[in-house]
């Protein structure tokens, strides 16, 4: 069976909030049959502020989403999906997720890292469902409209959808009605990279990870099954579930993301689903022009040496620098960060005895090359990345 992609640009709410966020999806699509494939893992990468007006190519180049997905594409394998998620809105050029960070200053930068009530995990989690309930739409719109066309035209045309594109082996393809595949034994596993200032995100993430193993060990989580069910009535019925503890799910999902969630397995269905699946976490030259750049809470750190342990795989914490970020005299913190959160990191897993599931990687790029804004891009081009 030939495979292929769908590509496209979505702009969706999450739930809960009237913001719109941008994402460019580059999805595993199966044209011969309309069916969007189940991916070996979902490939999540937040982006940094927006930059313009530079005059420089590869600036621009790899600054642009679609490029940036095509690059993981090619380095993480085509059966993954990428998904590259732009924060709800630019103040100037500064990048503000505020819809997945509890609290921010004017220009982005994040005030602390509270996790409870997961507002990363959440709206990560509504954003993309709300995705791929877009897109569904779109295939089905789509393929009514092909079929119309071929049978007052009496031949296949090719075609196209508003902000996406199928992709095969020989270009376009006219997409048939679209279904999607039937549901795996297991969600595939989540790679989080977090480039520039999307780095907070991730900052967030494990805060959440960790406040989510903490109700588990305290009992506030005490029924894995029995949530999992709650959650699956909720989908059904439409009505929220009450979650022991603090932690919530992400409110009731419209028809669309209920048929979505009902029948396939693209990306997790539920909070616990998307925080247990996260198998690694990439810091992507991040940095801010104040403190908060890296997780030094080593509370936080520590739970993630407590959380590799349920992981088939483990866990992988990798941080990818260049001199423009770790070599800045003028903002030490940066690389100070670096170095107080990989060390708890590994003192943690050593502590623990997990040192072989939450493993901990540091690599510099450009070392013998002057800083530069272009070496921080060109990062994204050069990471180094397990396909496995």
């Amino acid at each position: 069976m030939a495979e292929g992609r769908w590509e496209g640009v979505l702009q969706v709410c999450c739930s809960g909030s009237n913001s719109h966020t941008r994402v460019t999806a580059s999805l595993c699509y199966s044209p011969s049959t309309g069916t969007l494939l189940s991916p070996s893992r979902n490939v999540v990468f937040y982006v940094g502020d927006r930059v313009s007006g530079t005059g420089n190519s590869e600036i621009e180049r790899l600054s642009q989403p679609k490029n940036i997905a095509s690059i993981l594409v090619s380095k993480l394998g085509p059966s993954i999906n990428a998904w590259i998620i732009e924060p709800s809105h630019y103040r100037s050029s500064s990048a503000c997720y505020e819809n997945l960070l509890p609290s921010l200053t004017a220009k982005g930068e994040p005030k602390g890292y509270e996790p409870k009530e997961l507002p990363a995990a959440r709206a990560t989690l509504s954003i993309l469902q709300n995705c791929l309930a877009q897109v569904n739409t779109k295939l089905g719109t789509e393929s009514l409209a092909g079929q119309r066309e071929r049978v007052a035209v009496g031949k296949q045309s090719e075609t196209d959808i508003v902000n996406g594109t199928f992709l095969c082996g020989h270009g376009f393809a006219t997409p048939p009605v679209a279904n999607l595949s039937p549901r795996m034994k297991k969600c595939p596993q989540t790679s989080v990279f977090g480039f520039s200032k999307g780095g907070v995100v991730l900052n967030q993430l494990l805060a959440e990870l960790t406040h989510f193993e903490d109700l588990v060990e305290e009992g506030k989580i005490f029924n894995k099954k029995s949530w999992l069910n709650r959650n699956v009535s909720k989908v059904s019925s439409g009505k929220p579930a009450k979650i022991e503890g603090s932690l919530r799910t992400m409110d009731s999902p419209d028809e669309k993301v209920k048929d979505v969630l009902s029948g396939s397995a693209l990306f997790p269905a539920t909070v616990e689903d998307f925080l247990r699946g996260v198998a690694e976490v990439h810091y992507v030259d991040v940095g801010l022009n104040c403190p908060g750049a890296y997780q030094t809470d080593a509370h936080v750190l520590e739970g993630l040496a407590r959380a590799s342990r349920a992981r088939e795989g483990g866990l992988l914490v990798a941080f990818h620098g260049t001199p423009r970020q770790w070599c800045d005299l003028g903002r030490r913190w940066v690389a100070n960060e670096k170095n107080t959160c990989r060390e708890i990191l590994q003192d943690a897993a050593s502590r623990h005895g997990t040192a072989a599931k939450l493993r901990v990687a540091e690599t510099l790029y450009f070392s013998h090359r002057k800083a530069s804004m272009q070496m921080h891009f060109e990062i994204i081009e050069a990471l180094i990345v397990s396909s496995s």
